[in-house]
């Protein structure tokens, strides 16, 4: 199975000689999206010295390279933001990977054998029962299987006092199209429960696989795609330290239309927190505290209806969605909704090219 690596950085990413080794140079290949203020100089030395050391394929986009700078969704991309991502993403569909991982550059494998188990969950061919988790009102927080117990990033803010509450064990037969690495040391949290608790993650507790209609958010860090999945896993510009959470809302209302699982816990990463501004982070989150609920809601409704359409292929629905969300959602901000379009024209040209 073919795998990319992509990741936004805001400095050298030596992060990555801990995942180089895991990867097949023959198939395989990492690219790295620069900042405006990155040092773009030491980042193209030390990838061609993984190149040099370990055979796979690397990459440097700088933030003047023309296969960021002629893309739609170019002018939408702030300078010194993780959503230059996005340029990593397109450059990796070009590809056509069988696995896409997102990972954040202070992100570690917790194991040498991660990438195989990612690829072992990720084997779409794998169609046997396994236990999934059903919740009655759609909802489980997958940061309960870390000790201590914390609230992933993104989950609705109404649920943060009670947030296990109605899970069930069920079994289902559809592959696994995300594998949501939870994470040791520091959680992907919200920016109030770092300030009041701050936990650190001594273990993962164990795996679970959420049902269709039972949803949890996912984040871009330690994120593992099936190819088939990947041009969703688009940033949205303009929606703070929602810009992940949301894309992965509409990424799991896009699976339950075309019968897709979401996994979470394991194999799990360790996080080197990079310093961040929680009062900054905060700020960046109100938007998603306010409207998250509503939005859901809204996504569930798009899937009723989309249910009942005869689909082609997955990205159709997806495409289907994000015009719809684009068009009718109206608490979207401008040059979010704008930044759809451009996404769409990008996804669209490499597709014609890779004859998708």
């Amino acid at each position: 199975m073919k795998t990319t690596i992509i990741l936004p950085s805001i400095r050298v990413p030596r992060n990555l000689t801990a995942w180089v080794g895991q990867l097949e140079p023959e198939t395989d290949e990492i690219i790295v999206a620069g900042n405006e203020a990155s040092p773009h100089a030491a980042i193209i030395e030390f990838l061609d010295e993984l190149t040099r050391e370990h055979g796979v394929v690397t990459t440097y986009l700088g933030p003047r390279d023309e296969r960021v700078t002629k893309r739609s969704i170019y002018s939408f991309i702030a300078p010194n933001h993780t959503a230059r991502r996005n340029f990593a993403l397109l450059q990796a569909l070009e590809r056509r990977p069988d696995v896409l991982v997102t990972i954040d550059d202070d992100n570690y494998p917790y194991t040498s054998t991660w990438l195989q188990g990612v690829k072992t969950l990720l084997d779409a061919d794998q169609r046997n029962f396994r236990t999934v988790i059903s919740s009655p009102d759609g909802w489980w927080n997958a940061g309960r299987l870390c000790h201590p117990k914390v609230i992933h990033r993104g989950y609705p803010r109404t649920l943060w006092q009670d947030p296990d509450m109605g899970q069930v064990a069920g079994t289902g037969a559809s592959p696994i199209g995300v594998i949501a690495s939870l994470w040791i040391d520091d959680p992907d949290i919200n920016a109030v429960e770092r300030m009041l608790h701050n936990p650190q993650v001594t273990s993962i507790d164990s795996s679970a696989t959420l049902d269709i209609g039972t949803w949890c958010p996912f984040d871009s860090q330690s994120t593992s795609v099936h190819g088939v999945l990947a041009d969703m896993m688009f940033m949205w510009p303009d929606l703070g330290r929602y810009d992940d959470i949301w894309s992965s809302y509409l990424m799991r209302a896009v699976m339950d239309v075309t019968k897709w699982y979401v996994a979470y816990g394991r194999p799990a990463v360790t996080q080197d927190r990079n310093e961040h501004n929680l009062i900054k982070d905060l700020r960046d989150e109100l938007f998603g505290y306010e409207h998250t609920e509503e939005f859901t809601d809204f996504l569930r409704c798009l899937v009723v209806k989309a249910e009942g359409i005869d689909w082609t292929t997955v990205y159709d629905v997806y495409r289907w969605f994000m015009i719809n969300i684009a068009q009718n959602y109206k608490r979207l901000p401008e040059i979010t909704r704008d930044s759809f379009y451009a996404w769409l024209a990008d996804v669209d040209d490499v597709r014609k090219r890779t004859g998708l």
